[in-house]
């Protein structure tokens, strides 16, 4: 915008002087006639850069977007006619301006609202994140009472192994009948082992099921966690280069007119 009051304030002396100019020339000459001035002079002494097509994309290039105004077709130029085109101008200038801030507008506008997806990203993240800690907590819970289960079904088949040895020592000293009867009590002992072997199987298998199905609750939220940031670090991205598209159409054709 500074350099749109620089280049108005420098087109501004550019009339004054070609006014006095004008006026120090009809000193010179009879009011009757009109001045004349050569195409030439009128390109060197009243010429401006004017904006072309300001509804084009912002990635096109200064020089696409500006051109310099001729006046031709004419020989003769009045004040009158100066006039109008000084007005013209000044409509010009003012149209460029309004649309520059509506621009401008439009681009805060998208920038809110990059930054309001950004932080939903963020508190959707930090969402999962809770998620993803209270499952390796059930997990963790899991795995313990699965120790548990093992620890006391060992020390119950320890405990039946010992009985099992203990009978089997009485039943040498005791009748046979006896032996019949503890034979029968090994067996029983032994069908309970049988059944506390395949409860401790189908316990890991259960556990190996859990655990697989946590892990891959796991992974599943672990994808859907990167998968956020690297939305969030996209969002990044386009947002610094709406940013800086924005200033390169703010100050960009400005800045090629000054060089």
């Amino acid at each position: 915008m500074n350099i749109l009051k620089e280049e108005n304030k420098i087109l501004k002396t550019k009339k004054n002087n070609y006014h006095s100019s004008r006026r120090k020339s009809y000193t010179n000459k009879s009011s009757s006639k009109k001045f004349k001035i050569s195409k030439q002079q009128i390109n060197k002494r009243y010429s401006i850069l004017s904006h072309k097509n300001h509804n084009s994309n912002l990635n096109q290039t200064p020089n696409s977007t500006s051109r310099r105004i001729s006046i031709s077709n004419f020989n003769t130029l009045s004040y009158t006619d100066l006039k109008k085109d000084e007005e013209n101008l000044a409509n010009q200038v003012k149209g460029i301006q309004k649309e520059i801030k509506e621009k401008k507008k439009k681009h805060q506008e998208k920038i809110k609202i990059s930054l309001d997806s950004e932080i939903d990203l963020k508190n959707e993240i930090k969402k999962q994140q809770e998620k993803q800690k209270s499952l390796q907590g059930t997990i963790e819970q899991k795995t313990r009472q699965l120790e548990e289960l093992k620890r006391s079904s060992k020390e119950e088949i320890q405990k039946l192994e010992n009985n099992n040895q203990l009978e089997i020592n009485l039943s040498k000293e005791n009748h046979k009948n006896q032996c019949d009867q503890l034979k029968e009590q090994i067996e029983l002992n032994q069908k309970r082992i049988t059944t506390l072997l395949n409860a401790i199987g189908e316990s890991n298998l259960d556990y190996e099921e859990s655990n697989k199905l946590y892990q891959n609750e796991i992974q599943t939220f672990t994808q859907a966690l990167d998968s956020l940031e690297i939305t969030l670090t996209n969002r990044k991205k386009d947002l610094r280069k709406k940013v800086f598209q924005s200033k390169f159409y703010l100050e960009g054709d400005s800045i090629e007119k000054k060089n």
